[in-house]
């Protein structure tokens, strides 16, 4: 097998806040297989404030809903206090974003999908016991996050499982997480990892994840990691196997979430739209939902919401103070305020 890797962090920022369980599902119909699951949620909580007048707390949830093929969840309290999950199922496109001051937010969703091979002639060769076809696939993760001063949190992980329906081998197993802390006085520890286990090859690839601050005294840095790996997914592994019945099911999973920092400045983290999974094969796979092999797409280019929303904390963050720093490319860092 060959890999490959190379960075193409984005560009975008968003806030941060944290807490919430997975739910929502939607159950889409193919013939002769479950149908794709996919879920999406969402939770925003703010303490209670008094002053003149009190402002009771606020902790509310959004189990999203499907629009043209892309299930979302949206959740504000104010704009400083949000958080985000979509996932395109007619892509498999993904991404969350959260952002908080005074409080925290998560956001999570979930796909699972069921892929055929159609055209029984061309798939002929997967009914043979033994037999391997391979299968390139590629995967990109990016994102940008605010540097977090002390009291914060913020954590990001996706994750792309495969199983085989045939009882052999079908891809692999690839994790990305992002992990900011700075729990140790003014120092911002975070660390990024990703790795992806073949599973023919029975081999755990450790990745690389480029870490990178974007401009001088912007107090925001991008992360992205890039796989592009050739791998094999089996055939039968017996006479007589029904391949009508799907090939492999393949799950996408994310979840982010924020915890505030003691100076109740914004903070946000943003990896909207960025989870993209792709494969190219000479068979002529589809999928229970209707998705169709095809290479990851590069970096893309972040919604008008969330530009509008990185805008509105990047304005609180000055209220509360820039620190100065440089970060090197690399998968862990620790940046201290000057």
């Amino acid at each position: 097998m060959t890999i490959s890797n190379s960075r193409k962090p984005s560009v975008m920022s968003l806030g941060a806040a944290g807490l919430l369980v997975l739910a929502g599902s939607l159950v889409l119909p193919f013939p002769a297989a479950a149908g794709p699951i996919a879920s999406a949620f969402t939770l925003v909580s703010v303490p209670g404030i008094c002053g003149s007048v009190c402002i009771p707390p606020i902790s509310q949830g959004n189990s999203g809903g499907l629009s043209g093929g892309i299930l979302s969840s949206i959740n504000s309290v104010d704009p400083v206090e949000y958080a985000q999950a979509r996932i395109n199922l007619a892509t498999g496109e993904a991404g969350v974003a959260v952002a908080n001051d005074r409080g925290s937010s998560r956001a999570d969703a979930s796909h699972f999908d069921t892929w055929f091979c159609p055209d029984p002639a061309t798939c002929a060769a997967l009914a043979t016991p033994g037999s391997f076809v391979p299968v390139t696939i590629n995967l990109h993760v990016s994102g940008n996050a605010s540097l977090t001063p002390g009291g914060g949190f913020m954590d990001l992980s996706y994750d792309y499982d495969t199983n085989s329906l045939l009882g052999s081998s079908a891809l692999g197993r690839f994790h990305f997480s992002f992990f900011e802390d700075p729990g140790r006085g003014p120092n911002a520890n975070f660390e990024g990892r990703a790795t992806f286990f073949d599973d023919h090859t029975r081999v755990l690839h450790h990745l690389t994840v480029d870490i990178v601050s974007q401009g001088f005294n912007t107090n925001f840095i991008a992360f992205g990691a890039d796989l592009s790996v050739t791998s094999y997914i089996g055939g039968c592994a017996a006479v007589g196997c029904d391949l009508s019945q799907g090939i492999f099911t393949d799950i996408q999973s994310l979840n982010a979430q924020i915890d505030h920092a003691d100076d109740g400045s914004a903070q946000g983290l943003n990896s909207l739209n960025t989870f993209q999974v792709g494969f190219t094969s000479d068979l002529p796979f589809v999928s229970a939902d209707g998705r169709t092999p095809g290479a990851a797409a590069a970096t893309p280019e972040p919604g008008s919401f969330s530009l509008m929303l990185a805008a509105a904390i990047a304005a609180l963050a000055g209220r509360a103070g820039f620190r100065r720093y440089s970060c090197r490319p690399q998968s862990r860092q620790s940046i201290s305020s000057g």
